[in-house]
């Protein structure tokens, strides 16, 4: 388990996350800078907000501010979603949550009338609230996360600038292994969609493919793809997202290793 205002810096630098799972200390590592890894916590980088400029700017009244319309539809959008839900074009922001999603953690949750959260239940469905973060209720806090171990897990972000910047797409993914044969498959994509979209097509694609079958993990992972909308600036993500899923099975493959 991690509290909730554990830093993402100690995350990443925990040998005892590293060795029991490894995903998460990468998808800690990779978020933003040295400088704000050191103060930034696990509870803030699950529950921030959308760097959609649109949002952030004052000017643009859109859906997910009480206005109508999504500004991103017609504007800039290169960094907005590949699975578009419901009205807003927002990608969930969070390096950490598409990890917490495939590990079926747990949210432990202080001040309101329950003690836990389901991670699959944490983000609302972006079709009916398309202005909210989370479900947690005004007075509500995020203490901690509890999850299992998985040791072939792993996590990479594709970027423009590989030292600080959020991914243009993220793959996740866990696998249990049988030697080298994949018995069962997780996997999970980050920065495509309004919250950590699972894709169920590549997990099956990959049950009982062998880890040195790099044909069939390429043919499986191309499976991420399926049910894209994208917008005329999101399409280069179609090409991005299989790469991204296949080198995080290599990575779960091979923790520690090169993916």
């Amino acid at each position: 388990s991690i509290g909730g205002r554990v830093t993402l810096a100690a995350v990443s630098d925990s040998r005892a996350i590293r060795d029991s799972v490894p995903m998460i200390a990468e998808a800690c590592g990779s978020a933003a800078t040295p400088q704000v890894r050191n103060v930034a916590s696990v509870a803030g980088n699950l529950l921030q907000e959308t760097r959609c400029w649109y949002w952030r700017m004052e000017r643009f009244d859109c859906v997910r501010k009480g206005g109508e319309g999504c500004p991103a539809r017609e504007g800039e959008h290169r960094f907005h979603a590949l699975f578009p839900e419901g009205p807003c074009l927002m990608v969930h922001p969070s390096n950490l949550a598409p990890a917490l999603l495939l590990l079926d953690a747990t949210i432990e949750v202080a001040g309101g009338d329950r003690e836990s959260i389901p991670m699959a239940d944490l983000q609302p469905d972006p079709t009916k609230d398309w202005r909210s973060t989370s479900v947690l209720a005004p007075g509500e806090v995020l203490t901690g996360i509890r999850f299992d171990p998985a040791p072939n897990s792993g996590f990479v972000a594709l970027k423009q600038k590989q030292s600080f910047d959020w991914p243009m797409v993220s793959g996740y993914a866990v696998l249990d292994l049988d030697g080298d044969v994949i018995r069962s498959a997780r996997t999970c994509a980050g920065a495509v969609a309004p919250r950590p979209r699972l894709l169920p097509a590549v997990d099956a694609a990959l049950a009982g493919v062998s880890i040195t079958d790099d044909a069939a993990i390429r043919k499986a992972c191309d499976a991420a793809t399926e049910g894209a909308a994208p917008l005329p600036g999101t399409t280069y993500k179609k090409t991005l997202l299989p790469v991204a899923i296949r080198r995080a099975v290599m990575a779960a493959a091979n923790p520690g290793g090169d993916a």
